[in-house]
């Protein structure tokens, strides 16, 4: 259980082969791209 509020920058720490950290990277920039995407529909959540 959590010791305070989730921030959503929580740090998790296990490991990964080199095939997990690859799908993880392929992830992050996904949701990279989506972010991005979002800004140039709404101008407000340019920040």
């Amino acid at each position: 259980m959590a010791s305070g509020p989730l921030t959503g920058r929580e740090k998790r720490i296990f490991p990964m082969d080199e095939a997990e950290k690859a799908m993880f990277a392929k992830s992050v920039d996904s949701v990279k791209g989506l972010v991005e995407a979002c800004k140039g529909i709404d101008e407000s959540l340019k920040g």
